[in-house]
């Protein structure tokens, strides 16, 4: 991104705004994963900017479960982007992630897919699949 500014106008009465998301926390880790390939990282980002985009769909009385599945994506990130991740706590921040998409599968239905997406990439980055 060339340009990282935020410009905060207008009426935002009633709207879902999750400023400093941890979902956009976990897309700029994703980028650093040191055991993925160029192509790997990319996909990562998407996935979790997918899963962003998903997120605005949930309305703002389930702001913390929308908040707990972005910090649900910054764990699983934040252990990946180890040199050395603990494959135990991978599977567990994994699940952790799958856990929280099913939470607010109601009002964002591809949470849950975008999730095991992630998973499985983060999974086959690091072996465990």
């Amino acid at each position: 991104m060339a340009d990282n500014k935020f410009e905060n106008t207008g009426n935002f009465a009633g709207a879902s705004v999750i400023q400093g998301s941890t979902i956009y926390n976990a897309g700029q880790i994703a980028g650093t994963l040191v055991k993925a390939d160029d192509a790997s990282r990319k996909q990562l980002q998407a996935l979790i900017g997918q899963l962003a985009e998903t997120v605005k769909a949930i309305p703002p009385e389930s702001k913390d479960d929308a908040e707990a599945l972005g910090a649900s994506a910054e764990d699983l990130m934040k252990e990946a982007s180890k040199e050395a991740p603990n494959k135990s706590r991978l599977r567990a921040l994994g699940e952790s992630l799958l856990g929280m998409a099913r939470t607010v599968g109601a009002a964002a239905p591809a949470a849950l897919s975008i999730a095991g997406n992630i998973v499985d990439l983060v999974g086959k980055v690091h072996g465990l699949t």
